[in-house]
């Protein structure tokens, strides 16, 4: 879909002309003595006026990572400036993580034009790492100190530095802005050292109260609406504060760039240095919207942005805090790699967890005039983005959850979630186990609860960075962008909008069911008939317009088809693989053709498959150490440890383990010191379990392998058992490998797959690459070596699916496997529902003996019950009941015959309350009317509450027919 292109139009004209309105005024002197009023403070002009332009540049996003660039992209240019009597100037600045970046990017543009001035930024979390003397040295050889904002960590530092060097607030310009709230009260001290010219400025506590300055501080703090603290500094209580004060307020409150810098320069003037600046100014805000450098309006950001040759757009919508913290990396990136795919952007920001995310998205990625319009009919308006891209964390909407999940719904387009961290780094997210903190719920805020709300595919999109500026030595907190999984995350979404607009004819799908162990008994999955329903989706197909060439006429014809070209063939079976391998239109792969492909992959990906899992480990730790992350590799090689001593065959146990144990301390001893010594006592241990040649825990060597792979006329080439309907091919799930115990590899995530495996989904990948249909819980690649969520690059189960869409027929009753299915496999599911149920109805001798308790339960004669009950007790033993009651033979004997009717008749309660399924279900087949009312039957003889009262059916229809609770009822009765 496209929103049409038009003619550029600049919204930057408008502010140059308000600009150049504002630089021809008359400058007016602001003196920086206290008895100034505030009268004139909302007409404040610049000193100095020389020249100023502020020039903002189109399309100036920074290129690299560096913190150092100007961002949002301004740059304000200063000329005929220094003079030659400035004394050097040197400024410490403090705020929060936020407001760092801002006077970062404010100070280095300022020290690109004043070479006299040393301006030093720092965080609350720099400030609180810093011992007594580096924090001292910093503060007294500074001329200006400005905090602007202060932890209460920070607070703590601060107040017992002041407290110990009570003279050291005695400066030219020493200013506590803003203390946090949570040590407000208790810290109003600190904002009493405030000195401008060497004079403490709240000195005076006879006006100074301890009442006025809580009240002054809660009114002027940060977050607050503009009107309520401008009009409380220039028309209510807080006009009584020296007038500088009250701009430098002013200033911090209005944080963005601009009004940082002019901040410094307002504070150098004050100081003696002369520059020029100007008066604090109001941007105005945005609860919501476009922003692409600036807030828009669409028309104007699509006659800038949009590029009427891309045919797709992408909506993508991210938290407005990002924009005033100038952490919109990822952001960034995202439109960059989308529209490098052919898609326009349209990027919105809101505030988040509120209901401005879902206005903010009915607005402009679709015509209606509001979100309760488009809610109440849908089909009314028009979609304006093919997908969406959901980038805030914890649930979209706020308290309009609901309303957006219907939004999602009934919007018609996926929705994706990507994810950037504000705890890990790039290098720590490829180095981790499991893609997510596990002490912060970081997997319910970023993943799970969108996921409730239809998001699909999670994706790590970009990590905190804390860089130090070289400059200013601020350490800058944002994020930086992961290229990589970036440019994989951008595919699959142009290819899910591929796989939208594509005439079904044209389109080219993988139908995967599976096969384990191999051969041709396997053929199937849980609860599920997959040969049938591989059949039905055929033919389904077939009625939607796809190319699925001659299909079978019936179930028996496909499974015969499926058993002679699609089953997996173990490695003690190579006549089987070479009968295989002689079918007419079997896939045969060449190796050289995989090799091109698996040398593209990372380094630490391709030696775990051809070394196995000791040579990864090792290799894990070798990047440990080069990022310097080595926390969490104990809990990793623990993990790794278990993962490999459960594959170890019986043979090896002893000799495994006890060489895995000496591998397990080398690398840790080696991740203490960062030593080679230590990393080549590995090295030789590495060797020492390559010479035990353990099946399956050494890697699979170089491509092919010994796994279905043969050799005709000279060229080696893999075997990728299927059939091809058309554009459809149908396959199993390629085995996951046959040394070692072959049964735990299938849940393994410590052994790589084999390169036959890694082949079978390149070949779908490169072939079929609509999409690829999983038949039926489950498969293996949800289950291969790598993260727990938000799979890299380098984790195989990202490798095996690439950028083609992943569509999973899963069991209803399937939520936990599910979940790594949807997490670890990229899969959309389409839940299927379980078998029909129905409860055990009783036959031969279990009627028998029914029956001949129901007689005695109605006989009155003792001699006739004591025959009916040693009939009973003939017919249990002699059809070997008695285990299955859950006695033992001498428990048996020592009951008398009325106990032996009383264990029969609870025996066969417990037989009559077992639900079993009736047959498998098949995608595409309607149930019976008797399997829905027996499966009706059996959700309903679960416990439910009505009017209060909790009962089953089986209770009340019990009660209806004979007056008794359904478990006081003999056999023939229930």
């Amino acid at each position: 879909m496209n929103l049409g292109n038009k003619k550029n139009f600049s919204p930057i004209i408008p502010f140059i002309i308000i600009l150049a309105i504002i630089i021809s005024l008359s400058p007016t002197t602001i003196s920086a003595q206290e008895n100034t009023t505030n009268s004139e403070i909302q007409n404040i002009t610049e000193t100095t006026a020389d020249s100023i332009e502020i020039n903002l540049e189109e399309n100036s996003i920074c290129e690299n990572d560096s913190h150092e660039c100007s961002f949002p992209p301004y740059k304000i240019s200063y000329s005929n400036v220094i003079k030659e009597n400035n004394l050097p100037k040197k400024a410490l600045l403090i705020s929060d993580n936020p407001g760092t970046n801002i006077l970062n990017d404010a100070a280095c543009d300022i020290l690109n034009t004043y070479k006299d001035v040393n301006i030093q930024v720092r965080s609350c979390n720099q400030i609180c790492k810093m011992n007594e003397n580096e924090l001292y040295t910093l503060v007294e050889t500074s001329d200006i100190v400005i905090i602007n904002w202060l932890t209460s960590d920070a607070d703590s530092v601060f107040t017992n530095l002041l407290l110990k060097y009570p003279n050291l607030s005695n400066k030219e310009l020493f200013l506590f802005l803003e203390t946090s709230s949570s040590s407000q009260a208790k810290n109003l001290h600190l904002v009493r050292n405030s000195t401008i010219n060497h004079k403490k400025i709240f000195s005076d506590k006879s006006i100074y109260t301890e009442e006025f300055l809580n009240n002054y501080f809660s009114m002027t703090k940060r977050g607050q609406n503009y009107n309520v603290y401008y009009e409380y500094i220039t028309n209510g209580d807080g006009k009584l504060v020296n007038e500088e004060f009250n701009k430098a307020v002013l200033y911090k409150n209005y944080n963005n760039k601009e009004n940082q810098i002019n901040e410094i320069l307002w504070a150098l003037n004050i100081t003696g240095y002369e520059c020029k600046y100007s008066d604090p100014r109001f941007s105005k805000t945005y609860e919501y919207g476009i922003f692409r450098e600036q807030y828009m309006t669409l028309e104007e950001y699509k006659k800038k942005y949009f590029n009427s040759s891309r045919p797709y757009t992408v909506g993508l919508l991210e938290s407005n805090m990002y924009v005033s913290n100038g952490q919109l990396q990822p952001y960034y990136a995202l439109i960059k790699s989308l529209e490098a795919k052919g898609c326009n952007v349209i990027p919105v920001v809101a505030a988040g967890g509120s209901e401005n995310q879902l206005k903010v998205m009915v607005k402009y990625f679709t015509n209606a005039p509001s979100y309760e319009a488009y809610l109440n009919n849908p089909l009314k308006y028009t979609n304006n983005v093919n997908a969406i891209i959901s980038m805030p964390a914890y649930g979209i909407g706020g308290n309009l959850f609901d309303n957006t999940t219907k939004y999602f719904e009934t919007a018609g387009v996926p929705v994706f979630r990507a994810v950037h961290s504000d705890y890990v780094s790039n290098e720590e997210w490829e180095l981790s186990a499991t893609g997510l903190p596990g002490n912060r719920s970081d997997k319910w805020w970023h993943v799970a609860i969108g996921e409730a709300q239809g998001i699909i595919e999670a994706t790590f999109v970009g990590g905190v960075t804390h860089e130090i500026s070289s400059k200013t030595g601020a350490q800058l907190s944002g994020f930086k962008a992961h290229e990589k999984n970036i440019d994989l995350f951008t595919k699959r979404i142009v290819s899910w909008i591929n796989l939208q607009y594509t005439v079904n004819s044209d389109k080219k799908i993988s139908l995967v069911y599976f096969n384990y162990p191999p051969g041709k008994q396997n053929i199937g999955s849980s609860y599920l008939d997959s040969i049938t329903s591989v059949y039905n989706l055929l033919y389904e197909l077939k009625s939607q317009g796809y190319n699925v060439g001659k299909l079978p006429t019936t179930v028996k014809e496909l499974e015969d088809m499926m058993i002679k070209s699609g089953i997996n063939v173990a490695t003690w079976a190579p006549g089987e693989l070479e009968k295989l391998s002689n079918q007419p239109n079997i896939v045969l792969l060449p190796v050289a053709e995989y090799e091109n492909w698996f040398n593209s992959l990372e380094p630490i990906s391709k030696v775990q498959v051809i070394e196995g899992p000791v040579a990864y480990i090792g290799q894990l730790a070798r990047n440990a150490i080069a990022i310097n992350y080595t926390s969490p590799m104990k809990d990793i090689i623990n993990d790794w440890y278990n993962g490999v001593k459960s594959l170890l065959p019986e043979n090896y146990t002893e000799s495994g383990v006890l060489l895995l144990n000496k591998i397990v301390a080398a690398l840790n001893k080696y991740l203490q010191t960062g030593k080679d010594g230590d990393y080549q006592e590995y090295l030789s241990l590495k060797s020492q379990w390559k010479a035990l040649n353990i099946p399956g825990l050494n890697g699979w060597g170089e491509a092919p392998g010994n796994i279905m792979a043969v050799t005709k006329n000279g060229v080696e080439y893999f075997v990728i058992p299927g059939l091809k309907f058309g554009n459809i091919f149908i396959a199993p799930e390629p085995q996951r490998g046959w040394e070692a115990k072959s049964d735990l590899l299938y849940h393994s995530s410590a052994v790589a797959p084999t390169h036959q495996y890694l082949a079978a989904y390149y070949y779908m990948q490169k072939e079929y690459s609509s999409a690829m249909v999983f038949i039926g819980r489950h498969a293996t690649h949800e289950w291969l070596p790598g993260k727990e969520v938000l799979l890299s690059t380098t984790d195989y189960g990202s490798i095996v699916v690439g950028d083609v869409p992943q569509i999973y027929f899963y069991i209803s009753d399937g939520l936990g496997e599910g979940l790594e299915a949807k997490r670890r496999g990229f899969a959309v599911m389409i839940t299927h529902l379980t078998s029909p149920l129905a409860y055990t109805s009783l036959y031969g001798n279990l009627t028998a003996i029914a029956n001949l308790i129901n007689k005695y339960e109605n006989t009155t004669d003792k001699t006739q019950k004591d025959t009916i009950a040693f009939s009973i007790k003939l017919l249990i033993e002699r059809n070997n009941y008695i285990q299955s009651m859950g006695l033992t033979q001498e428990e048996f004997e020592k009951l008398n015959l009325n106990e032996v009717v009383k264990s029969a008749d609870k025996f066969l309660f417990e037989v009559q309350n077992t639900l079993y399924p009736l047959g498998l279900h098949a995608i595409g087949q309607n149930w019976t009317v008797t399997d829905i009312s027996r499966s009706v039957v059996a959700a309903l003889s679960q416990e439910f509450t009505y009017d209060g009262i909790t009962t089953t059916i089986f209770d009340e229809v019990a009660k209806y027919l004979f007056s008794k609770k359904y478990s006081e009822l003999c056999p023939r009765k229930r």
